[in-house]
């Protein structure tokens, strides 16, 4: 009953309900690296990092042949911020299997969070050119491309990407931001307009408009988009309650920091 109502919760997605189930069975069979691999996964996917460490030292201990042990390490790794034991990690799961997918792109996204896109590059690439590349794998490579300057790269990616998904809210601020870094400022507002036309309810695509708008000089443009960001996202807006000067501040230092992926 325990292992199948924890089933239930992770096809839910509720990895917290999950979790002391999946300890629970855990503890009563040791032995089991299926259930200690659902662990792990569902530490992480709560960000209980040390826990999940501690967790897949155990699967490196007992299957260290597995490539999902270490791409399990990676994970917590990230996570703990130790991104050098995280790219070692994915090198032997990659060593081990070329075509694991979920390695490839978390050592991208290390690489990248470490700034070395150009290094990144090369697996979002193999993962793009793949007739089963994801729309997260895609926009991934599109940052890769853009952070290595390939921003006409970068952009075509992104079209393919709205064109299969025309409300990728991703897809719409990062096309934004290489306008943006480009200094293409009409094109960049031109973007967030759409966004804020074709996706409901899209705070962030309020927050990056009012940054161009405000760049632009057009300061009460820019203050109308950030009452529409805050009404949109209560929890910044709670935050800011009744106060009149952090509202300010948050205007301008959102509005002065225009690219969102350190290009």
């Amino acid at each position: 009953a325990t292992s199948l109502l924890a089933e239930v919760y992770l096809r839910r997605q509720d990895h917290a309900a999950a979790l002391p189930l999946l300890k629970m069975l855990a503890r009563a069979d040791g032995d089991d690296m299926q259930v200690l691999m659902l662990l792990a996964d569902t530490e992480g996917k709560v960000g209980q990092y040390d826990a999940m460490q501690a967790t897949a030292a155990t699967l490196l201990e007992r299957c260290a042949d597995d490539p999902r042990s270490h791409y399990l390490a990676a994970v917590a790794a990230h996570g703990l911020r130790n991104d050098f034991e995280a790219i070692a990690q994915l090198c032997v799961a990659l060593n081990a299997e070329e075509g694991y997918r979920q390695a490839r792109q978390l050592r991208a996204e290390v690489l990248g969070s470490m700034g070395q896109w150009q290094e990144a590059l090369t697996d979002t690439t193999l993962l793009a050119d793949d007739a089963e590349a994801t729309e997260e794998e895609c926009l991934l490579h599109a940052r890769a491309l853009a952070a290595t300057g390939q921003a006409d790269d970068a952009l075509q990616v992104i079209a393919g990407v709205l064109e299969a998904n025309p409300f990728c809210r991703e897809a719409f601020l990062l096309r934004g931001a290489i306008y943006e870094q480009q200094s293409q400022w009409e094109k960049a507002l031109e973007t967030y307009d759409e966004a804020c036309r074709e996706v409901e309810g899209f705070g962030e695509a309020y927050l990056h408009r009012g940054a161009v708008k405000r760049h632009l000089h057009d300061d009460a443009g820019a203050a109308d988009d950030m009452k529409a960001y805050l009404r949109l996202c209560p929890q910044a807006a709670k935050a800011l309650e009744g106060d009149f000067t952090n509202i300010e501040n948050l205007m301008n230092d959102r509005y002065r920091r225009l690219n969102p992926y350190q290009f």
